[in-house]
């Protein structure tokens, strides 16, 4: 007990540096972008800093508190690419740079509620084939006339309710990503077993790896229909 205690201190301690570090790139790069911009440090440099500290001590605190064991990369790691993401947008918009801003509060929030009810990710294990289910529905979304809309990138990704827009893909992966996290640590036995011979080559039983295929071929086949084709990749 003790020693996992220890590692744990060890990991929240590490994650609190690496998201310091994180803080200090993005207001770094927040500042190159508005002096390639503007030509001059903006004045709202202080506030945003403030601001980003603020939120990441408080994702830090979340973590401490609800999931002491947790890897202490993956926290620092998130922050660094949504740190990247917000100082390119501000480059091309500043009024979405306040949009974004928005949206990461409201990140923070659902990822603390997440922490909270989600006491174990395996848990979620129970539900794998409701959220196989539920990401199949949100990827062929943008597909169904009068909601789906393709904007100006081409790829038909975007769904369109009202006066929101958003991408029902993102939360797919999300869904589909713990479907197959959850399949795969049912039956890795059982597909390691290699039960089905192909000639010299021991091959998992169709009868386990089939959900697999179907499921990532579907995917993929719809990915490829909106021209989502990073995605598909």
């Amino acid at each position: 007990m003790a020693r996992t205690m220890n590692l744990a201190r060890r990991r929240r301690s590490g994650e609190l540096t690496l998201i310091i570090m994180v803080a200090l790139i993005t207001g770094g790069g927040y500042m190159l972008a508005a002096l390639g911009t503007n030509s001059e440090i903006p004045a709202r440099i202080v506030p945003f800093l403030v601001a980003l500290v603020a939120l990441l001590i408080i994702t830090h605190i979340a973590v401490r508190l609800l999931a002491r064991g947790a890897d202490a990369t993956i926290l620092p790691l998130a922050a660094f690419l949504h740190g990247i993401g917000y100082v390119m947008i501000t480059r091309i918009d500043e009024r979405l740079a306040g949009l974004q801003t928005t949206w990461s509060f409201v990140s923070v929030a659902a990822f603390i509620a997440t922490l909270v009810i989600v006491q174990r990710a395996t848990d979620l294990a129970r539900y794998k084939w409701l959220l196989f289910t539920a990401g199949a529905v949100l990827l062929v979304l943008p597909m169904v006339p009068g909601i789906g809309t393709t904007f100006n990138t081409g790829a038909r990704i975007w769904v369109q309710l009202g006066p929101i827009n958003f991408q029902p893909g993102e939360f797919a992966k999300l869904a589909l990503a713990i479907f197959f996290a959850s399949y795969l640590a049912d039956t890795k036995e059982l597909i390691a077993a290699g039960t089905w011979k192909l000639g010299p080559i021991h091959l998992p039983s169709p009868r386990y790896i089939a959900p697999l295929l179907i499921a990532w071929g579907f995917s993929v086949m719809v990915m490829v229909g909106e021209k989502d084709l990073g995605s598909s990749l």
